[in-house]
């Protein structure tokens, strides 16, 4: 039986999986500095662009997920190819996101623990997640997603007290050039990341729009972005967000509100683990679903676990530390994201609109010949 996702779920999906992207280490801001609320603003509009893409491709092929579509439009074997790519980019995706929240959870919390158990646990429940179905999950982001906006906001008025609105000035002091770099970074990271939710819409409910869920969880999360950055901007100023790995959460820490407020940051904590642990689903689910398109596998719940597993023991090796992880982040990440998240996309869309247009035409001579 085939899942279904309805419209108002993909549509918080979208938004939790764009706000999970920088809920605890914010965005990059080492180009735009006190501009980078414009670098965010200017990555939505990119975004914009690419969303258009990744709405289309699904729209040319409704009840079809990414791998299903390229299957389709390339073939059996340069069509596995690519999903083999798209694959292989989820799995590291979701090991990049894992050394990010263990890392964090063992600074913040459990400080003895040893790597190795904080890195298996997590995802591990990612496991449990995704073997309940996509259903489920967007069913649990649904009923998550009020809690997590009312928390940014609770926490958002009970930091005004600390805001220092010098931290935003002076605007465009070293001209548009770094917003403009800094806008490319952060179109990738968070906003272009999404394409691995191109796995998940083939499920979406017949006579969904898909740009409506595209375009409207865009506007969300990046509004969720935008408050998010604003506030941090203004609590910890550009200086200490440089040096600071989780400057999102670490700002929150600052706010004292009378006995019962005091430390809230526990609380706020525990609800961007959650979406880590979503955006982590969502990885494990592309990962396990191209692996069992490719070869064939009937159930791609089957192999959650082994590709959880190969995550956790690959996250161990693959940076010495998080500040190694964060600087790879910045400076290699977005170049190395790029084929797979806008160069492949456009190709798969020109591709399909071609093969589409040659279809029909090949439908309307037949047409006209049995006429």
């Amino acid at each position: 039986m085939k899942e279904i996702i309805s419209q108002k779920h993909a549509v918080l999906m979208l938004s939790f999986f764009i706000f999970g992207g920088i809920a605890i280490t914010g965005v990059p801001t080492l180009q735009a500095e006190q501009d980078v609320w414009i670098a965010i603003i200017l990555g939505m509009i990119m975004a914009f662009i690419i969303y258009f893409v990744y709405a289309r491709i699904l729209t040319l092929f409704p009840g079809n997920g990414i791998y299903e579509v390229i299957g389709i439009v390339f073939g059996k074997v340069l069509g596995k190819i690519i999903s083999l790519l798209y694959t292989w980019y989820a799995f590291f995706l979701g090991t990049l996101i894992t050394i990010y929240f263990s890392q964090f959870i063992r600074i913040y919390a459990l400080h003895e623990t040893p790597d190795a158990v904080m890195t298996i646990v997590m995802p591990m429940v990612g496991v449990y997640a995704v073997k309940n179905g996509i259903e489920t999950i967007g069913r649990f982001v649904g009923a998550l997603f009020p809690i997590v906006i009312l928390s940014m906001i609770t926490v958002t008025f009970l930091s005004v007290y600390l805001f220092d609105y010098s931290h935003i000035k002076p605007v465009l002091y070293n001209g548009l050039k770094p917003v403009l770099v800094n806008t490319f970074y952060i179109f990738i990271r968070p906003f272009a990341e999404s394409v691995l939710l191109l796995a998940v819409y083939g499920s979406l409910r017949k006579k969904s729009s898909f740009y409506k869920v595209y375009f409207s969880g865009l506007i969300i999360g990046g509004i969720m972005v935008l408050l998010v950055t604003f506030r941090t901007l203004l609590i910890f100023g550009i200086h200490n967000m440089h040096f600071s790995t989780y400057s999102s959460y670490e700002s929150i820490g600052l706010i004292e509100f009378g006995q019962s407020f005091q430390r809230i940051e526990g609380a706020v904590a525990a609800v961007f683990l959650v979406t880590g642990i979503f955006r982590g689903s969502i990885c494990l689910y592309a990962a396990a679903s191209g692996l069992a398109k490719v070869f064939n596998i009937q159930d791609y719940r089957s192999i959650c676990a082994p590709i959880a597993l190969l995550s956790s023991l690959y996250s161990l090796n693959l940076f010495s530390s998080v500040d190694e992880l964060v600087e790879w982040n910045e400076k290699s990440y977005p170049f190395y994201a790029v084929p797979i998240l806008v160069i492949l996309p456009v190709i798969i869309w020109l591709t399909a609109e071609i093969k589409m247009r040659i279809a029909k035409k090949k439908l309307q001579t037949s047409a006209d010949a049995d006429a």
